[in-house]
């Protein structure tokens, strides 16, 4: 599964949920479920600098 029990995984799931559902919804969907982890990813990088990434 994709992002499991990674930082981000919920926001992933989260944006991919409420969205695709909607009438026209497309790519821009998993661009903007995939901002979202990159934004959360870089802030788990910035408060843990020795975080690694998998």
């Amino acid at each position: 599964m994709l992002y499991h029990g990674q930082p981000g995984s919920r926001i992933w799931k989260r944006v991919i949920t409420e969205n695709a559902c909607r009438a026209g919804a497309g790519s821009e969907v998993l661009q903007a479920a995939l901002a979202a982890v990159e934004q959360v990813d870089t802030s788990v990088r910035l408060s843990n600098p020795l975080a690694s990434r998998h």
